[in-house]
């Protein structure tokens, strides 16, 4: 049996409710605190007093006196206060804070918390409190029902004697009591404040914290709170963002929403380079720009490769094969492009040992994990040097004939060349203690944070395949966010 603390305003109508017939004859019935006790049974009782209720209490002790009657082994414990305004909500921040003490040292019971007794006002604070951890309030309401007749107050317990009120109660006889507790749907209270923090997540695009939200929300008993598509559609915003783009993809079709949210016709080369660009942008709009920029080299190795497996029609890792046909040498020389490197140049030596470095840098960098005894990631500098070799006489003749104007890659390098300009950045972030700001990056790019993320997304779509996307299919999340906004102003009309 789950073990029960009550705590419990007291009003006019404790401990016993009373009133007069057209006969003059005085009904009494249990008041919400006592009704509670009789039912419940817990094992210790917290009656907090106002002023004028605890002059009532000190008089007779009434109301430990009708606890007692009804439940002998409970315990009470009386919390007087000195308010005088109960009316008052600016008054009454002491309820809280007792009933979060008792919550405390009653750690193992349920709390049961009595929300008709006491003002109006004390109930409201009393039933948003238990809203803050379901498990552990129940909150508690009684009817009060009796004879139609006048309410009374004070009288007959000053006239009769506590005793007498409590020995007539007709909740003492089984065979007209019936139990009156309720535990009220008090959800329809939380469900517009939590509305309030998913929209006010989502706009931040956070949509684990929105999700997690809601899971606190089932852990509680409240899974019906939301609709199976709202929880639905902030999975998808969650498992994207994190890049487990198959996950997202299920429960789009799932919920039969894979034209709104998933890139159409796209390769698999293509796509991680859209959603990994999506979630860049979002960096930008949440002014994360250090964690822009470390993902910032990313993309551009990968657009990179992208770009030479289309011009080259070879796999990545087949780029530059000890047997191949690149001329390195060139290649290593269109490196050079710092004032040092080239004065080296008119030193023949020195141009050897130069190019040397370079064939070994280039050879180096331009393998990814998998293929590379190593483990050297990819490097954006060897791979524009070879992008910029494509754009030579020797290296135009190398491209497929297919793609030979299907690529403006004269006006893509020049592109590149800025973002790799930019993302020097990035050792900034990954070695000392620095904050990237937007003057910071417009101050290397030449232009503000948004057109470099606007740059991006037009190169990207420069790529054969890409061409029925426009800059406008880059915005899933603003999409994703409309789609969450509707089914939460639809569910407002249930």
């Amino acid at each position: 049996m789950e073990e029960y603390v009550l705590f419990s305003p007291v009003g006019f109508n404790d401990p016993v409710g009373l009133k007069v017939k057209d006969t003059k004859e005085i009904i009494g019935r249990d008041g919400a605190m006592l009704h509670i006790v009789r039912c419940k049974k817990p094992k210790k009782v917290y009656l907090y007093l106002t002023k004028d209720t605890k002059e009532l209490s000190d008089l007779d002790n009434r109301y430990e006196k009708a606890i007692h009657y009804v439940y002998p082994e409970c315990i009470v414990e009386k919390i007087d206060t000195d308010i005088e305004s109960p009316h008052s909500f600016d008054k009454k921040m002491s309820i809280i804070n007792e009933l979060q003490r008792i919550a405390e040292e009653n750690k193992n019971a349920k709390i049961l918390v009595n929300i008709t007794s006491g003002t109006p006002q004390m109930n409201i604070q009393l039933a948003m409190a238990t809203l803050i951890d379901t498990k552990r309030y129940e909150a508690v309401q009684v009817p009060f029902k009796t004879a139609t007749g006048k309410n009374l107050k004070e009288g007959p317990y000053i006239e009769l004697g506590v005793d007498a009120i409590l020995k007539e109660n007709l909740d003492n006889d089984p065979t007209v009591f019936k139990e009156r507790c309720e535990t009220p749907k008090l959800m329809i209270m939380r469900k517009p404040m939590i509305q309030a923090q998913i929209l006010s997540l989502i706009e931040n695009y956070n949509y684990d914290g929105a999700s997690s939200l809601l899971k606190y929300e089932e852990e509680q008993g409240n899974k019906t709170l939301f609709s199976e598509t709202v929880i639905k559609l902030l999975e998808h915003g969650k498992y994207r963002q994190n890049l487990s783009y198959n996950k997202a993809k299920e429960i789009a079709k799932e919920l039969g929403k894979e034209k709104e949210l998933l890139y159409a016709n796209l390769s698999k080369a293509e796509l991680p380079l859209f959603e990994y660009l999506s979630t860049m942008e979002i960096k930008c709009k949440r002014n994360e720009l250090n964690d822009f920029m470390v993902r910032l080299e990313v993309f551009i190795v990968d657009y990179e490769f992208l770009l030479l497996e289309k011009l080259s029609g070879k796999k990545r890792e087949n780029f530059l094969k000890e047997n191949g046909k690149f001329d390195i040498k060139k290649i290593s020389i269109c490196m050079l492009t710092d004032e040092k490197d080239m004065q080296l140049l008119s030193n023949k030596g020195e141009t050897e040992k130069l190019v040397k470095k370079l064939e070994w840098f280039i050879k180096k960098s331009v393998k990814i994990k998998k293929f590379s005894i190593d483990g050297k990631y990819p490097n954006s500098i060897a791979l524009t040097a070879l992008l910029d070799y494509y754009t030579s006489e020797e290296g135009i003749e190398k491209i497929i004939p297919s793609m030979k104007n299907k690529i403006p890659l004269s006006s893509i390098l020049l592109e590149v060349k800025q973002w790799v300009n930019v993302k020097n950045l990035r050792n900034d972030v990954a070695h000392t203690i620095t904050d990237i700001t937007e003057d910071t990056i417009e101050e290397k790019y030449g232009g503000t944070v948004e057109e470099l993320v606007e740059s991006l997304k037009t190169n990207l779509l420069l790529i054969p395949n890409t061409h029925h996307l426009c800059s406008d299919d880059f915005d899933i999340y603003g999409k994703l966010n409309n789609m969450i906004k509707r089914e939460l102003k639809e569910e407002r009309k249930i």
